[in-house]
């Protein structure tokens, strides 16, 4: 099992590909601490990696409690992020547009989720 965030965590994520629609294209940055990583949905695939340099379309600002309850599947995004654990930056009209997309995909996340020490 993979540690949330660690290196070997981003590295089974982008082994298992994911797909997407091909037609979808967008960067969201998610801020927890001083680590930073970007998640991808470009080209048909998923990919996560430490940010890279360059903007992203949004950013998600959230400490790490949230991060990882939001990961580890026990905290609804949507609650945490009304209630203001989650702060939301950059093009919010490209977010709310991937957001189908997002949620479809709850599956493979969840198996990513299985295979995760929270």
């Amino acid at each position: 099992m993979a540690r949330f965030l660690s290196e070997a965590w981003f590295a089974d994520i982008n082994a298992r590909q994911i797909e997407v629609d091909p037609q979808v294209a967008l960067t969201v940055d998610h801020r927890v601490g001083d680590t930073c990583w970007r998640v991808s949905l470009a080209g048909g695939h998923l990919t996560v990696a430490p940010a890279a340099p360059g903007p992203a379309e949004a950013t998600l600002t959230l400490d790490a409690t949230t991060a990882a309850q939001l990961a580890a599947g026990t905290l609804d995004a949507s609650r945490a992020l009304l209630s203001g654990r989650i702060k939301v930056s950059g093009d919010l009209s490209a977010l709310a547009a991937a957001l189908p997309h997002i949620i479809a995909l709850r599956p493979a996340l969840t198996e990513v989720r299985d295979a995760t020490d929270f």
